[in-house]
């Protein structure tokens, strides 16, 4: 009888890992690659050489793991989609791995499966925050399997992936130190490992986020120490943004479920302590530094199912139990099944939107280019000059960054990036290129209105930047189509410079 329910299980986890599979393929295929996903890619393609990257990625603010693996699968493919192909593998392989080892109902497993957090965001997405999620899952595995090395490694990969995975993996640092720590005749050997490994990785993490004098963030002012205290009392007593993907803009009620994640991990002490620290951690993050989405977020919503599967307990004979331990297992078993079933309808509106809309015009600003052959070969420019960034993927285009004066990739978040221009330097640099190569030179135009009075556009990229113009500076343009229907940001006016 066990066999066949087991057969029978292993069944139903093939057929739903085929659903799964279809959802997130179709999704993925549909979806338009956009400037964040693309910038990445584009950073391993400055140099041939491997050992130049840790140079490339001064300033962008990630460590080396994602741009490591997406160099690695360049080289032996060198083409774009690479991106779309290792995100889904990535995706793929967490899901199979919570069906296959996660001990839990199956319809708790399937929940979180199909949520946005598992699909659109860590495989739709072609971002770092995918192999985060992996990493975690792996941990969780390996831990319970009383593999400590192979653990230990795990998360010293996790610290390298991205800010908020770092948090989680300096956490599941502590949680190994603790439990070690808790063992009657204590391993000296193991508590040195572990303290050894959490410094490596936490300063090869240093090195490969750090900043040099050219970054915005250098030798700025920063937050006054009562701002970072006022902070961080926010976030243990109001950690309400860490669960907005849950319930949008009902900030009390997602606090209150981070309190009840805390109590239901409250078998273990430890666990919710380092559950409720990992959540005030990001959410200072999220006041103090950098505004989070989702898919930040959604690496914390990965651990937090981790902890809650971990010390999942089945009990549905509620009779013989204790108010705490009822309370508890009506938690298990319906309300956090509740919150995932919010999520699972996210992702499905997201990825039917992914799939029907434009989340970028970047698709069909290429196909436009390669449907005209007079501008096969022209050179493109942009203001904003960052959403150039995602075209590589799909056309084989110049892109110029006049604030630089350089060809490149994608634009520079520092002080290379001039803060003040007149569209006569645009125009300049068009000339130019006319000269010495004769193609022509395109440039897009974000919300501009070049009937404007004072003749300057102002708008906000980490600092203010402006680009003026004049009556005769605005007579050498051509607009040649609006790129409008994308439901992301990334929507401009295309214009050919004459």
């Amino acid at each position: 009888m066990q066999f066949l329910e087991k057969v029978s299980r292993s069944k139903i986890n093939y057929a739903i890992l085929l659903l799964w599979t279809a959802i997130a393929f179709i999704t993925a295929y549909n979806h338009e690659i956009w400037r964040d996903e693309m910038r990445m890619l584009s950073t391993t393609l400055l140099h041939s050489s491997i050992l130049e990257l840790p140079r490339d990625m001064v300033n962008e603010g990630h460590p080396m793991l994602w741009y490591v693996l997406l160099k690695f699968c360049y080289f032996i493919y060198p083409n774009p989609i690479v991106l779309k192909i290792i995100s889904f593998l990535i995706g793929l392989a967490s899901v199979t791995l919570v069906l296959k080892y996660f001990r839990l109902p199956l319809y708790i497993s399937i929940l979180f499966i199909f949520t946005n957090i598992m699909i659109f965001e860590n495989t739709v997405m072609c971002r770092d925050y995918g192999i985060s999620a992996l990493f975690i899952i792996l941990f969780f595995i390996l831990h319970e399997k009383g593999k400590f090395y192979w653990s230990l490694l795990i998360i010293f990969l996790l610290i390298q992936t991205q800010v908020v995975g770092s948090i989680v993996g300096v956490l599941l640092f502590g949680l190994v130190f603790l439990e070690v720590f808790e063992i009657k005749n204590i391993k000296y050997k193991k508590l040195g490992t572990i303290l050894l490994s959490f410094l490596i990785s936490t300063l090869l993490f240093y090195f490969t986020t750090r900043t040099n004098e050219l970054s915005y963030f250098y030798n700025v002012n920063t937050i006054s120490m009562i701002d970072s205290l006022k902070n961080l009392f926010i976030s243990i007593v109001f950690p309400s943004k860490v669960l907005s993907p849950f319930i949008q803009n009902a900030h009390i009620l997602n606090s209150v479920l981070v309190f009840i994640f805390a109590y239901f991990l409250s078998r273990k002490i430890w666990h919710s302590i380092l559950f409720y620290a990992c959540v005030v951690l990001i959410n200072v993050i999220n006041l103090q530094v950098y505004t989070l989405s989702s898919r930040h977020i959604g690496v914390m919503i990965v651990f937090m199912f981790c902890m809650y599967a971990r010390d999942f307990k089945f009990n549905l004979n509620l009779k013989d139990q204790n108010w705490n331990t009822k309370i508890l297992s009506i938690g298990n078993l319906v309300v956090i099944p509740i919150v995932f079933f919010c999520l699972v309808i996210s992702n499905f509106v997201q990825c039917i939107e992914d799939i029907y809309h434009e989340r970028s015009s970047s698709l069909s600003l290429a196909d436009y280019i390669k449907s005209k052959p007079e501008y096969a070969n022209s050179v493109l420019m942009s203001e904003p000059d960052f959403y150039l960034e995602p075209l590589p993927y799909y056309i084989p285009n110049k892109l110029f960054f006049p604030r630089e004066n350089r060809h490149a990739l994608y634009a520079s978040f520092s002080k290379l990036n001039k803060d003040t221009m007149a569209m006569s330097e645009i125009i300049k640099h068009s000339d130019s290129f006319k000269m010495k190569t004769k193609a022509p030179c395109l440039i897009l135009f974000k919300d501009f209105d070049f009937t404007d009075s004072s003749m300057k556009k102002v708008y906000f990229v980490y600092l203010n930047k402006t680009l003026t113009w004049t009556i005769q500076d605005i007579s050498r343009l051509k607009k040649l189509k609006e790129f409008n229907n994308a439901v992301g940001d990334e929507t401009y006016s295309l214009y050919e410079i004459l």
